[in-house]
């Protein structure tokens, strides 16, 4: 355990943690969370805390100074409000800033070897833009270099999607702008959702259309109203990037109709044109040798990914048709059996497979489900 309400908060004289948010976790196991504490006086302190299994220390909380602003900070309550964490233990975070005559402004921030440094403020300059400025912030995420990408409010002209390297901010899609590399296909605000890899290059979202850079350019993956391969009838209606692998390989949260009901579920897709279903709402996990639940909503995002999957597992929060839930990983090795009703017997895979990893349930669980892997496109 790391951390958990109730528990002292570390660095303290006796205040208690009242709250804590989802973490981000890097390679070397360290964790980067927010949550608050509670002091002596009964004032309530949101924090952003850093640690291991060992112990952790907050880096950063509401009232300290922000450098180089002239402002304080409030708190780190807003959209995609997790801090993220790369495998150096750099740290980036939103924050919302107060000034002396209590106006308040978004921002995003790093923190790397005990110092902050500003990455974007809001009402100053966008990059990339005729001198249009930024209105808020969704993100941020982080490679494992520390590159940081993240979505950007322009304000007055739509959203688009930026990259900090070493304190330089570029501008690498804006609503409007021709997608490079294409044959004239255009970015649609808003442009959020960004994953990154550790190359520096992103896949994002945007109204309508899943896009994923290349050396090259970008390729248009998918979009809204494309059929689902594999799936007679159905089409997609949304798609979010979770995962951005270095080889350009994808792993999505997408929601397509199927016979007339919305459904929705993670997917693979690589640069050559695979695609393969990993789970879907209505696939059964077997709990134990005689337990199997029926998954009826699945979560990702890139907290859950960021620097915690390999090449073999991906880890989603399932919701069961009995009102629990639980983080599981799932791999393209998954057992293979049909996912429409439970079976009476099914042989055991390695644990590996498909693993219990958190909250909820008890033991391991395996994926019931039948793999599909077909090809979606030409990279």
């Amino acid at each position: 355990m790391i951390a958990r309400t109730g528990d002292l908060a570390p660095e303290t004289d006796g205040e208690i943690i009242t709250a804590l948010g989802d973490p981000t976790i890097n390679s070397s196991d360290e964790l980067a969370f927010n949550g608050a504490k509670i002091t002596d006086s009964n004032e309530t302190i949101s924090v952003i805390w850093v640690g291991n299994i060992e112990g952790f220390s907050p880096i950063v909380m509401e009232g300290d100074v922000a450098p180089d602003t002239g402002t304080t900070i409030r708190d780190f309550s807003g959209p995609n409000i997790r801090p993220a964490i790369s495998d150096t233990g750099e740290v980036s975070f939103f924050a919302n800033l107060v000034t002396d005559d209590g106006s308040q402004n978004a921002s995003l921030w790093t923190f790397s070897d005990g110092t902050l440094r500003l990455v974007a403020n809001d009402n100053e300059s966008a990059p990339g833009t005729d001198g249009e400025i930024f209105g808020g912030f969704l993100g941020p995420t982080i490679s494992a270099t520390g590159d940081i990408a993240f979505s950007g409010d322009i304000v007055g002209d739509g959203r688009g999607i930026w990259i900090d390297s070493m304190g330089t901010l570029t501008s690498v899609a804006l609503p409007g702008e021709i997608a490079p590399g294409t044959s004239g296909e255009t970015f649609l605000s808003p442009l959020e959702s960004v994953a990154i890899n550790d190359l520096g290059l992103v896949a994002f979202q945007d109204q309508e259309q899943l896009w994923r850079e290349t050396d090259e350019g970008f390729d248009l993956v998918l979009s809204s109203g494309d059929p689902v391969i594999g799936y007679p009838g159905s089409t997609w209606i949304g798609f979010t990037p979770v995962k951005f692998g270095d080889a350009g390989d994808l792993v999505i949260w997408g929601g397509f109709f199927l016979d007339g009901d919305s459904t929705s579920g993670l997917f693979s897709l690589t640069i050559d044109g695979s695609f393969e279903v990993l789970v879907l709402e209505g696939d059964f996990l077997q709990i134990d040798s005689f337990d199997f639940l029926q998954i009826t909503d699945i979560r990702a995002n890139q907290s859950y990914s960021q620097n915690l999957i390999n090449d073999f597992a991906f880890p989603f929060l399932a919701s069961f048709s009995d009102n629990s839930s639980g983080l599981f990983t799932v791999s393209s090795e998954t057992l293979i059996v049909p996912f429409t009703e439970p079976p009476v017997a099914v042989p055991v895979p390695e644990p590996s497979t498909l693993a219990l990893f958190a909250t909820g349930l008890a033991g391991l669980g395996f994926m019931m489900r039948r793999r599909r892997s077909m090809q979606l496109r030409a990279a």
